[in-house]
């Protein structure tokens, strides 16, 4: 009798293999619940950030504006007036340096003037810039790159406007930095005019529109603007096996370029010339804008077009207009 309750009790001391099973099913589902509300939340986190840091550029921006007339290049929000001397000194300084400050160097594109008076122009914005500006708008540290929380970096862009040495070199191990968010996209800004072309209603950048006023606010919209998950203008959320099949006909919408290959140990990207602002980049802004002027949008594998523009509901660009 003892032996055989012996026997029992060291049988229940053990699992069976259907429990050891069931126990481990039990572990990875709730382990991937676990992971899937981690994910989530660390979305949720640097889209937050993305619209915190969106916020404080177009604040830059504003104030950089009030000051100087201008709205400067994200890479020299975070200068003081010594900062911006010495890239002067660097790139040859005076009024070709200062007027090219411009987001989009609409200093460049004074048009409907004579030469004189857009030489003028230029020498009378870049003579307020230096008297008036307040800098440093936008506070940038190494410190940013790589938060759990899910902020943003920064990265090196490389301007047109300026001479291809000494930061703005692609060889050169140093640049002028360029916040990005927490997706390591550059920030981007969009200034757009809408007008009405053959019935047709189409937007363009302001950087277009050439004459005295150079420096003015689009009349339809002016927003800071990350490209989201996917990194182009427009388009949903993409998973990993789910890319455009017009991938490369998007990236080449974004406002910049990448450039591969530098000395410059982080990623580097160069800015569209002045005159690439073309209507194609600006109707991108949203469906019907790009359906009306038949720009493309994100087409998936099978054929499927997805509606969303830039600023569209389903688009998983951030956008903080100011």
């Amino acid at each position: 009798m003892s032996r055989s309750f012996q026997t029992f009790k060291r049988r229940r001391q053990g699992f069976t293999l259907v429990e050891i099973i069931i126990v481990g099913v039990l572990i990875a589902g709730f382990s991937s619940l676990a992971i899937f509300a981690i994910r989530e939340q660390f979305e949720a986190n640097k889209t937050k950030a993305t619209i915190g840091e969106a916020r404080q550029i177009a604040t830059a921006l504003e104030f950089a504006n009030i000051d100087t007339g201008i709205f400067p290049k994200l890479s020299f929000l975070t200068e003081s007036l010594e900062g911006l001397q010495f890239y002067g000194n660097e790139f040859g300084s005076g009024a070709a340096f200062f007027s090219s400050l411009d987001v989009y160097g609409r200093q460049t594109l004074i048009g409907g003037v004579s030469p004189e008076l857009a030489v003028s122009l230029r020498q009378r914005a870049a003579n307020r810039i230096v008297n008036d500006w307040r800098g440093p708008y936008f506070a940038l540290s190494a410190t940013r790159r790589g938060f759990a929380q899910g902020r943003g970096g920064y990265a090196y862009m490389l301007s047109p406007d300026l001479p291809t040495s000494g930061p703005n070199s692609p060889d050169t191990s140093q640049g002028l930095r360029w916040p990005t968010d927490p997706n390591n996209n550059p920030y981007v800004v969009y200034m757009l005019d809408r007008v009405v072309e053959s019935n047709v209603p189409t937007l363009a950048f302001v950087s277009e529109v050439t004459g005295v006023n150079v420096t003015r606010k689009g009349n339809y919209v002016n927003a800071v603007v990350s490209y989201g998950r996917n990194g182009y203008p427009g388009g949903e959320p993409i998973a990993a096996d789910d890319v455009p099949i017009n991938i490369e006909a998007m990236e080449n919408l974004r406002l910049y370029t990448e450039v591969p290959d530098t000395n410059k140990g982080l990623p580097t990207f160069r800015q569209i010339a002045p005159n690439q602002y073309n209507r194609d980049r600006a109707n991108i802004w949203s469906a019907q804008f790009a359906n009306a002027n038949g720009v493309p949008l994100p087409q998936r594998a099978g054929g499927i077009t997805s509606p969303a523009g830039i600023a569209d509901p389903t688009s998983d660009d951030i956008v903080f207009e100011f």
